[in-house]
């Protein structure tokens, strides 16, 4: 059984084009965390898979029970007030029901293994990554969403935990990072801000994934490094030096010049000297 659903695995993976596994996310070698769903959440996939099994058939396991064992071999139809009464034979009508019910159970049990591999892919394709710079987030099979923020521009970390997450001891760790620029307008006319927004879903060590992002991004502000890409494009440019050249050209136009500068400064001279009196 093993050797069949592993097969199967393997095949809807390459129908559907899934990568086995994301590209880690810009950071230093080593610095790679890979973190997944709590297991709380592999067994509720895993009943509610169980749930959708018993829905599926229990109308058609109703439906024989029905035709084989609880109707009668034959029955009465017509009405006595006209007097037309008469008993039908149920036989027919059985085999009719089984004729239909048996390919239907059939095709019931032959998706159970199909739907049982995709349920614990929808589980094991939840990927999140940390690095020392970023993280990156990859979910889904028939859509894959990935989602990668830099730790230089996240402005909140939160923990949400809804009841049902509680009960099971799961929660959302929610990493919110501005985006740049406004994309509309709230109704007192102020500009929104645009945000990109990392969910990890259904953990079981929320204040480990968030202190360990706080970490990196704390380290991150001590070094100045910030994001590798906004370091290279905001470096600054290398002061100009200017070095005194000398001057090459007609000696008379220098000295015509000086004349110049000597009859300004005289000008300003008497200028000033008739404003004070």
């Amino acid at each position: 059984m093993n050797a069949l659903l592993v097969r199967i695995r393997v095949w809807i993976l390459e129908v559907l084009k899934v990568p086995s596994e994301p590209q880690a996310p810009a950071g230093s070698p080593g610095s790679l965390r890979v973190f997944r769903a709590g297991a709380s959440y592999s067994r509720i996939l895993f009943w509610g898979w169980i749930g959708k099994q018993f829905l599926l058939i229990l109308p058609f396991v109703f439906w024989i029970g029905l035709g084989v064992r609880f109707l009668p071999e034959e029955m009465t139809i017509g009405s006595r007030k006209k007097g037309n009464l008469r008993k039908v034979s149920t036989a027919q009508f059985r085999e009719w029901l089984l004729m239909f019910e048996v390919p239907f159970i059939a095709l019931g049990l032959l998706q159970m293994p199909f739907t049982y591999v995709l349920m614990r892919l929808r589980y094991e394709q939840q990927w999140y990554m940390v690095t020392d710079r970023s993280l990156r987030i990859r979910e889904g099979i028939t859509t894959v969403r990935e989602t990668t923020l830099g730790f230089a521009n996240i402005q909140n970390i939160a923990v949400n935990q809804n009841p049902f997450q509680r009960l099971f001891g799961l929660s959302n760790v929610e990493v919110k990072s501005a985006g740049g620029g406004a994309v509309g307008h709230h109704a007192q006319g102020q500009a929104a801000e645009s945000w990109h927004t990392a969910v990890f879903r259904n953990v079981d060590n929320p204040e480990e994934i968030r202190d360990l992002i706080l970490r990196h991004q704390r380290a991150l502000k001590e070094t100045g490094l910030g994001d590798p890409e906004e370091s290279s494009q905001a470096a600054p440019r290398p002061a100009r030096t200017t070095v005194a050249q000398p001057f090459i050209g007609n000696p008379d136009d220098l000295d015509a010049a000086r004349e110049l500068l000597a009859e300004v400064r005289r000008l300003r001279a008497a200028t000033t000297g008739t404003d004070r009196a």
